[in-house]
């Protein structure tokens, strides 16, 4: 493990040996009861990528060059791509190894289906089957920098954050319909909107501008407003937990900063927000991550932490130490299966009949 990287749980015990962590779990600082949590948190940082036990019990972290975005993968793979040199860094989830390198860039989306994924590049989006990575078909678009992906329930859809690195130029969104294979629309965005996250159970789409003062709910298919929620500082980033019926959103800098949710429900009468609750951050919010199965939060701050929180209570459940200048944060199930791939009964080599002549008879 990395000299710098620590792991605490909240109440500041750290783990020193096999020995005070079997103490820790037995008799930790958590005032109440915490159900293992599915997955693990992953972080890219300077020249590295770290990977973290959601409660603080293991850290791990890779020389992988400066990385930005981190691509999860179906059957426990983590790509990161090293765009400054050029090359992409795998990691196994389950055995936490670097389990391979090559030269080039791999920038996967993935939605539900294991067997493809997509990859957003300026002006198309490109198909592709999984593992053995052959085009399957490409879709003209007008996206000129690609930022954020995401992709509807049963991959029919997709909206792409279309920003530039620097916030320079237009920003704006981009709809694609899988199905038909074409855009739908392009449409622009406020020019400080960093984030994007989709809930396919409300058919909403939350942003994070940090121009706004507050978290709006859009309806993807026209950009429409559906709900504004007010915070107190500038809006960092978004996602949904549960099932999809809860925002969470990390807001605020330096002087202030806190994580909120809201519980929402669709009715009649449009949505709203049934609970709202917040909860103080040590430092300015630079990403946030929900577990795979909804029921925690993760938010990385600027002052060296990634809190992570149970939806339900927004209380700290435990804290892990990550670098001051997290780029990306993701939480993954290294549990998902991924695609099937061939296996052979024995050790020999797959070999073709094609033209064989059979065996002598018996004399």
């Amino acid at each position: 493990m990395s000299d710098d990287v620590g792991i605490r749980y909240s109440g500041s015990v750290t783990r020193t040996c096999g020995l005070v962590l079997a103490a820790v779990l037995v008799v930790g600082p958590l005032a109440f009861a915490v159900d293992e949590p599915l997955g693990v948190l992953a972080w890219s940082a300077g020249d590295r990528v770290g990977l973290a036990d959601p409660l603080g019990r293991w850290a791990e972290t890779f020389e992988t060059g400066p990385v930005g975005w981190l691509y999860p993968a179906p059957g426990g793979v983590l790509f990161a791509p090293d765009l400054v040199d050029g090359r992409t860094s795998v990691l196994d989830l389950r055995k936490l190894v670097v389990a391979d390198r090559f030269e080039g860039v791999m920038v996967p989306w993935f939605g539900e289906l294991e067997q493809r994924y997509y990859v957003c590049l300026p002006g198309e989006l490109l198909i592709v089957s999984y593992p053995d990575r052959a085009t399957i078909a490409r879709i003209e678009t007008d996206v000129r920098s690609p930022w954020r992906f995401v992709v509807a329930v049963d991959d029919s859809s997709a909206l792409v954050l279309d920003r530039s690195p620097d916030g320079s130029g237009e920003v704006a969104m981009v709809a694609l319909d899988l199905v038909a294979r074409r855009q739908v629309y392009r449409r622009p965005l406020g020019s400080e909107v960093r984030h994007i996250a989709l809930s396919s159970t409300l058919g909403v789409l939350a942003t994070a501008d940090a121009d706004a003062s507050s978290v709006t709910l859009l309806e993807p298919a026209s950009l429409s407003t559906v709900s504004a929620f007010p915070v107190t500082g500038a809006v960092r980033d978004v996602g949904f937990a549960d099932d999809g019926t809860t925002l969470v959103a990390a807001v605020g800098d330096d002087a202030r900063a806190e994580v909120c949710a809201w519980q929402l429900k669709g009715g009649r009468e449009g949505l709203r927000a049934r609970r709202q609750r917040c909860a103080p951050l040590t430092g300015s919010p630079l990403r946030l991550a929900v577990s795979p199965d909804g029921g925690r939060v993760a938010v990385a701050t600027g002052d060296g932490r990634t809190s992570v929180f149970g939806v339900r209570r927004l209380e700290v459940e435990a804290w892990i130490e990550t670098p001051a200048s997290v780029r990306d944060l993701v939480w993954i199930d290294p549990t998902r299966p991924g695609p099937p791939v061939p296996e052979w009964s024995d050790d020999r080599p797959p070999e073709l009949s094609i033209g064989r002549l059979p065996p002598p008879p018996d004399r």
